[in-house]
């Protein structure tokens, strides 16, 4: 007979309409009272075993629990919605059209928590055989602010990898334009 997990440890069990083991942990309480809870699975007893212990690390170590579905796009929309307020209208034009056309197609479906450093630098450095620098320095601004405001607003908690720096990004005899 198994034994049963103490009180705030978090649940696992076999989900037999998903087919998939399941695993609930209590985070918290909204501002009204209920009861917060983030769910995930596993195909295996162990791997979802794994990712229990993963988000009761995460909430021993006081970091928030992780929105696996944030994504890029998310974020930078948000901080053009709400970051760039009190700016000129010209400057919320040009973030806005550096975005569209750079930002979200190439990152914009990545999930936060899952972008690295070296995707960007790779990004960055695709980016600098057409782009000036200028521009490349504005477009690493974009994220790395989109980032950090994520991060103040607990969408995501592994961010710190994800602060990343103009690496690579610039050719040796690459020229402003």
């Amino acid at each position: 007979m198994p034994t049963r997990r103490s009180r705030g440890e978090g649940s696992l069990y076999w989900n037999e309409s998903r087919q998939r083991w399941m695993v609930a942990v209590d985070v918290g309480f909204s501002p009204t009272g209920k009861r917060q809870r983030r769910w995930v699975s596993g195909r295996t007893k162990t791997e979802a075993k794994q990712k229990l212990l993963a988000l009761r690390r995460d909430q021993s170590d006081g970091l928030p629990t992780e929105h696996r579905t944030y994504a890029v796009r998310e974020a930078v929309e948000s901080w053009l919605e709400h970051g760039l307020t009190g700016r000129d209208d010209h400057t919320v034009t040009n973030r806005t059209i550096l975005d569209q056309t750079h930002v979200i197609p190439a990152l914009g479906s990545r999930h936060l928590v899952d972008l690295t450093p070296e995707e960007v630098d790779a990004w960055l450095a695709a980016k600098s055989e057409t782009l000036s620098t200028d521009t490349l320095h504005r477009l690493l601004s974009i994220l790395r602010r989109s980032l950090r405001r994520a991060q103040t607003r607990d969408s995501c908690s592994g961010m710190s990898q994800c602060y990343v720096r103009l690496r690579g990004a610039r050719k040796a005899d690459h020229r402003s334009r």
